[in-house]
């Protein structure tokens, strides 16, 4: 490596890491103020708030990564431009393009790197500060889980399980109720294709209802259909689904994989899925944008302007990423395509600035 690469290189690094950190506290602070009224009326301690949002340090490392890559080139590029440093470079015969070059290469090492993060370590922390959150600081019981791509709940008649809640329909697909008695004995269960709200009680259809007599007996009995004898509400099983953005790319690509086979409407899943791959990439289409401008900037550059340009460049991306991300799940886009249009459309600007830079 040129002495010259480790100059950029180190000017680079430093601003992404003073970014990254300077944005994930940005974060907490006004997540905090968010949720402070929360915590004081569950008089939450000092050691629980830490906790909480400790655990929630990767997921925002990885959500401000692209922007931190983005603002630190602007900012090296603009310091570059303001102290004559690119005409400098230009002088010694070094094309932009070339000096460029440790910066693009940072940032495609930072992709893998940024989606272990969220696959391997945000997603699980993710779920122990929402622990923290719901069971230790609101004193509320969490009765479901998922797992294994299934949502297994503690009821008050017993334990359930199901594949998928369809929050539209309100519609529990391939239902198993555990029934149970005061002594935690199994008195019963009923195994159902779907269950579908009917605004006072579960409606279950195709049921297979097994019980179990007192001298040992097993009776098997179907029905077409029969009202389920549980108490609980979608409002209660919603708690347990979890959402996609809690769940890390394997866990997604599975449960799609598994409700596609089961035949239903992956739709919504399906631009998740897509979407968590095009954001990781995300600091890589910014980066050429981030390295024309800061190029551009010539004396006017610096840390202000660089953290200005980047943040109306960040939030653009973020706003037509959404945007695009809500039509995949929607359905008015193919859920394959729609999060990747912004990338494609970045990624067109910055072909375009790209070229028009002075070499």
């Amino acid at each position: 490596m040129k002495i010259i690469d480790r100059y950029i290189l180190k000017q680079f690094v430093f601003f992404f890491a003073f970014m990254l950190v300077g944005l994930s506290l940005c974060f907490v602070i006004v997540d905090f103020f968010g949720k402070v009224r929360m915590f004081l009326s569950n008089h939450a301690s000092l050691m629980q708030i830490l906790r909480y949002f400790y655990y929630l340090t990767p997921s925002i490392f990885s959500q401000m990564i692209p922007a931190s890559m983005l603002l630190s080139t602007l900012i090296t590029l603009g310091n570059f431009s303001r102290s004559n440093e690119i005409v400098a470079l230009k002088a010694s015969g070094t094309s932009i393009y070339r000096a460029s070059l440790p910066i693009v290469c940072t940032a495609i090492i930072a992709i893998p790197f940024n989606f272990f993060l969220s696959e391997y370590i945000a997603t699980s922390a993710k779920d122990r500060a929402e622990r923290i959150l719901t069971v230790e600081v609101k004193k509320e019981k969490m009765h479901g889980t998922f797992v294994q791509n299934q949502i297994w709940y503690r009821g008050a008649e017993g334990i359930y399980n199901f594949s998928l809640l369809d929050p539209k329909n309100l519609t529990l697909r391939r239902v198993t109720l555990h029934l149970i008695d005061r002594n935690f004995q199994l008195r019963s269960i009923i195994n159902a294709d779907s269950a579908t709200w009917k605004g006072s009680g579960w409606e279950l259809v195709k049921v297979q209802f097994i019980s179990f007599s007192e001298n040992g007996e097993i009776l098997v009995e179907y029905l077409k259909a029969m009202k389920a004898p549980i108490s609980e509400t979608p409002e209660d099983f919603l708690t347990a689904q979890k959402s996609p953005d809690r769940m890390g790319f394997k866990d997604l690509y599975l449960y799609v994989k598994k409700l596609k086979g089961e035949g239903y409407d992956t739709t919504p899943y399906l631009a998740d899925l897509h979407g968590k791959i095009a954001f990781s990439l995300a600091g890589l289409i910014l980066v050429p944008i981030g390295l024309a401008f800061g190029i551009r900037a010539e004396r006017s550059g610096g840390l202000a302007q660089g953290i200005t340009l980047g943040a109306v460049i960040g939030f653009s991306y973020w706003l037509v990423f959404a945007f695009f991300l809500s039509l995949g799940r929607s359905g008015a886009l193919p859920p394959w395509l729609a999060p990747w249009v912004t990338n494609l459309l970045f990624l067109a600007v910055s072909i375009v600035l790209a070229r028009r830079v002075p070499t």
